[in-house]
Order: structure tokens, then C-alpha cells, then sequence
């Protein structure tokens, strides 16, 4: 998992499109922007044509984000962001009670104050990079995703250098499973962090390791192409 930074929300598609490409590139072992194409199913997702690299991604807070996969299974990526209930008031569960499933709704409603926040984060960001690994984002039926074993994750990181990247390590929960119309999804892999106090990060996948969070300076980028 890789992301980089903007220091305003208003260069998000930008800072999508640079590094989209530059990941792209990299596995084209390419520099030459020109070689990359990208084909994109019914709703909108892209897919870099004639290779087995499957990617998602996601924005939050002037960050964004890219998952990868090179064995030609589709991941998902989700970041979201606790601050952002704050807009919804107090009442925020009931309002979007719709979303979950009954078993979800009623794990939730053990919680209040701050733990209710962070905890509805995280079923939001699941239910987003699930959806994100179907490919169909917010057109799927997200009620009918029934996550469990799903429980608070703290954020608590170090980080290293290695060749001017910054290397997140950090301890990922992968206790959450799926359960559609009450069938397990046995060949999910599903992990959850935090990014920063603020942002939880859910990645989906089939048969995927542990992610590695690798935070990429725009100017790494930039030279690239040069």
C-alpha cells in the first residue's frame, strides 16, 4: 500500500492520476507516461490493460492511497475518516442505519461517545473497500454486507526510512470476516489500521498478505519522470 500527500483537498484528482501512473510505470519498468493504459468496467473502476496488476484506491484528508496486487486479484481500499461524523450530529448511526446489516447495527448500538465513532468508521471503510474490490463501489447492496469479529483498532506506529521512502510499521487487525445472506466468505483476507489518530484504512482482498504502508514524497514521483 502506498500513499503520498497534498497539502490541500483540491489537488485530490491530481495527486490520484500521478500516483496511479506512477505505480503503473514502475511495473511496466517504464518511465514514459505514454505506455500505460487503462481500461475501466461499467462503473468506472480502472484496470491497467494486458497485465495481471490489480490496484484500488482511495482518498481522505489530502492523502491518497493505492493497494496492489500483481496475481490478478482485485483488492479494495477504503480510507475514512472519524473527524468527518462531526457533520452529522448525534444521530449519525440512526441516519445511516440503512447501510448495515442487523447484526451490524446492533454491535454497533453497544457503543457510544468516541468508541462509537471510531468503531463506525471502521465498517464504513469496510464496507467501501469491499465494495471497491467487487468493483461496483457504492452501487452494491452494502446492508447485505454483514462484517464481524470486527473490534476497535489504536493507532500505534513507528516508522523507518529505506531509500528515502517512509516505511509505516505497524501492527494490522485481520480478525473482521464477511458473512452475505448469512455465507461466509472464506477466501477473503480483510485488515484494518490507522493511518494517523484520524483515518482508518480497510484493505480487501483475496488471498493477500499483510500490507506494508510505504508513504511516497510527491518530489520521489516527480523525478521519476523526469
Amino acid at each position: 500500500m502506498t500513499t503520498i500527500r497534498f497539502s490541500s483537498d483540491s489537488k485530490t484528482s491530481l495527486s490520484n492520476q500521478l500516483l496511479q501512473r506512477f505505480i503503473s510505470c514502475i511495473y511496466r519498468n517504464t518511465t514514459d507516461i505514454t505506455k500505460v493504459e487503462f481500461e475501466y468496467n461499467k462503473f468506472g473502476k480502472p484496470s491497467l490493460v494486458d497485465t495481471n496488476l490489480c490496484f484500488s484506491m482511495s482518498n481522505q484528508q489530502g492523502y491518497t492511497s493505492m493497494i496492489i496486487n500483481t496475481d490478478m486479484k482485485e483488492v479494495g481500499i477504503d480510507l475514512a475518516s472519524i473527524k468527518d461524523l462531526n457533520k452529522f450530529g448525534n444521530n449519525y448511526l440512526d441516519n445511516f442505519a440503512e447501510i448495515f446489516h442487523e447484526n451490524e447495527y446492533k454491535y454497533l448500538s453497544k457503543y457510544d461517545n468516541y468508541e462509537l465513532k471510531v468503531i463506525f468508521t471502521e465498517f464504513w471503510a469496510l464496507k467501501e473497500s469491499y465494495a471497491k474490490k467487487l468493483g461496483v463501489g457504492l452501487n452494491a447492496d452494502l446492508q447485505s454486507f454483514d462484517f464481524r469479529n470486527v473490534h476497535l483498532v489504536n493507532y500505534k506506529t513507528s516508522r523507518e526510512l529505506k531509500n528515502y521512502l517512509e516505511i509505516q510499521k505497524s501492527q494490522w487487525n485481520s480478525s473482521a470476516t464477511l458473512y452475505i445472506y448469512d455465507n461466509l466468505e472464506k477466501d477473503l483476507n480483510i485488515f484494518l489500521n490507522r493511518l494517523n489518530p484520524d483515518i482508518v484504512v480497510s484493505v480487501i482482498g483475496e488471498s493477500i498478505d499483510q500490507p506494508l504502508i510505504v508513504k511516497i514524497p510527491i518530489d520521489t514521483i516527480l523525478e521519476y519522470f523526469q
